[in-house]
């Protein structure tokens, strides 16, 4: 089953908080979900699979993380022709099924602690 959504995610990295909005694909899985949207004009996708999450973006700013808890992982990011990946730890990954949509919440590091972020999602 898939339906267009309207998507809200909060981040906040470092105590400074941003906020994105936009029109989103759902699209029911076997374990989860995957939804696709624009941002700054990239091709965003998060699936959630079963007790994980994976994070991509496509376009200008290139990244792929797959989100775990207690499994470390590798944030690999590409920008302006210079490729890296940094380590990621993930401290959790929580789904609630909301009236009408969900709402997703991850934590994490990125650089062995470094970058800490949580992020907020919620569609419907």
């Amino acid at each position: 089953m898939s339906s267009d959504a309207i998507l809200k995610i909060i981040t906040v990295t470092g105590g400074e908080r941003t906020e994105f909005n936009s029109r989103a694909h759902f699209e029911r899985t076997e374990t989860g979900f995957k939804l696709g949207y624009l941002l700054d004009g990239d091709e965003g996708i998060f699936v959630m699979d079963g007790d994980s999450a994976v994070l991509v973006r496509r376009g200008s700013f290139n990244m792929n993380a797959v989100l775990k808890v207690g499994v470390p992982s590798v944030c690999e990011i590409e920008e302006d022709g210079l490729r890296g990946s940094l380590p990621a730890k993930t401290f959790a990954v929580r789904r609630r099924s909301l009236t009408g949509g969900e709402y997703i919440f991850l934590d994490y590091s990125l650089a062995e602690e470094r970058y800490r972020v949580t992020l907020k999602i919620t569609f419907a």
